[in-house]
């Protein structure tokens, strides 16, 4: 009994281990965009239209190299 304690407990571990590389696979480029974004808002402030700051935010993110696809309405 205490070995299927054991074995379940590494299961645990090495499922644990997954999900967090998992995480981390996302957050360098999770951090660009959030900062993107906040770049984008400090700098023009409140008051425009949603697509000045969607432009923007295109612009900004392509500076940092990514590849961004705008959809029309």
């Amino acid at each position: 009994m205490n070995h299927k304690k054991g074995k379940n407990k590494l299961q645990d571990t090495d499922s644990h281990r997954l999900t967090q590389m998992k995480i981390y696979k996302w957050r360098e480029i999770t951090e660009k965009i959030i900062g993107a974004a906040y770049k984008v808002h400090n700098t023009l402030g409140s008051g425009f239209l949603e697509m000045v700051y969607q432009n923007a935010l295109v612009i900004e993110l392509q500076t940092l190299g990514f590849r961004v696809e705008v959809k029309s309405l």
